[in-house]
């Protein structure tokens, strides 16, 4: 049996230099290296067996042992049959900034490894870094990031000088949600279909651009507020950049866009969780902007009706401000008044969202959070 001291050296020297091709590949002792009392304990809380039986334990640049044992192994990992890989400390019982994995040794001796957390140098400067949930991260040296994630989405963001960026969502099952979202030196907002496309700048008051319109800014502070996640945040911002140039073309078009902003600050700046709460609001939210920005958008569902699709997306397109207004009012109070004086209103359990709704990301067809309560209000008929 080898000695604690001997493990103690052969286990993760900081300060040693990084094995090579010819160490990783050295014959293996064929007894079994009992791990030290500290690292035992971390092996152990993590479910592993202590004794590793023909498996090597190695970081993942492959350079550095926590344990080696054995003679031909299987080239099975360890971690086979577990649900994730072990992250383990280190013999002195400090995390280490690198991730362990368990790794089987092949009939050839040579140890396999991964390179999870590790930044590796690509042939045009690149910095490629890989995650355990499987999302890669690429960095150039010009700040350019893109990060791919496992369900094929991406997001590719690239400075501009003075303090913008151009951003690219892409790779979304739902067409609305790829965009590239621009925002100049200045600290304004456009949405363009490409990152090579310049920024539309376009008036919707007589008194200047869309930046000046009432409720932009209010609207904007609060999702910022509101809104952690950076995409979904990205993604509120273009809708309210397409909503403006949509409403752009359109007879008395900024003040639809700012009534449709009043209601959408409505549902952000409520407070409890009575009839919804807190983060059903901000789902709302999102889907309303979005909604309003490109009303193609709206779907039925596997439970709507055609009918009542056409009416919704009708309503979108010539009275977004209606649209949200119908479905804030029900969200903060269950009820909504028609205009002849009626008062219409939907139970709670009418307002939980089903399973499409609560999708993420939602797939083509799926019928939103927003459109669920449009299109189970019998109010929604009164907006014809």
């Amino acid at each position: 049996m080898v000695s604690e001291k001997d493990a103690e050296n052969t286990a993760l020297r900081k300060d040693g230099p990084a094995s090579d091709g010819a160490g990783a590949a050295e014959k293996l002792s064929a007894e079994a290296l009992e791990p030290p009392p500290s690292s035992r304990r971390k092996i152990e809380q993590s479910g592993l067996p202590v004794q590793f039986g023909g498996m090597e334990l190695v970081n993942s640049a492959g350079d550095q042992r926590l344990a080696n044992n054995s003679p031909a192994g299987t080239g099975e990992p360890i971690t086979a049959g577990l649900s994730r890989a072990a992250e383990i400390t280190d013999t002195v019982g400090k995390v280490s900034d690198l991730v362990y994995s368990i790794l089987g040794v092949g009939s050839d001796k040579t140890a396999k490894t991964e390179d999870i957390g590790v930044a590796k140098r690509q042939a045009d400067g690149s910095l490629v870094t890989r995650s355990r949930d499987g999302t890669t991260r690429t960095e150039w040296q010009d700040g350019t990031v893109k990060t791919q994630y496992k369900d094929g989405h991406f997001v590719l963001h690239k400075p501009d000088a003075g303090g913008g960026y151009r951003e690219e969502h892409g790779g979304n099952p739902r067409a609305e949600d790829n965009f590239v979202l621009v925002k100049t030196k200045d600290g304004h907002y456009y949405r363009t279909e490409s990152m090579s496309e310049q920024p539309q700048k376009w008036d919707v008051t007589p008194l200047g651009t869309y930046l000046d319109m009432l409720g932009h800014k209010d609207l904007d502070k609060l999702a910022e507020e509101k809104i952690r996640d950076p995409e979904q945040l990205a993604k509120f911002r273009a809708d309210m950049a397409r909503f403006e140039q949509r409403m752009s073309t359109q007879d008395l078009g900024s003040i639809s866009v700012s009534f449709t902003y009043e209601q959408i600050e409505r549902l952000l700046q409520a407070q409890g969780s009575e009839p919804l709460t807190e983060q059903e609001r901000l789902k709302l939210a999102e889907d309303l902007i979005s909604q309003a920005a490109t009303p193609s958008s709206v779907d039925q569902g596997t439970t709507g009706s055609a009918s009542g699709l056409a009416l919704e997306r009708k309503t979108y397109a010539d009275s977004p401000s209606e649209a949200a207004r119908l479905v804030v009012d029900i969200a903060l109070t269950g009820e909504y008044e028609t205009r002849d004086g009626n008062v219409i209103r939907l139970s709670r359990d009418k307002l939980t969202a089903d399973e499409e709704a609560k999708a993420s990301p939602r797939k083509p067809g799926m019928r939103s959070y927003a459109s669920q309560i449009f299109q189970s209000a019998p109010a929604a008929k009164d907006l014809e």
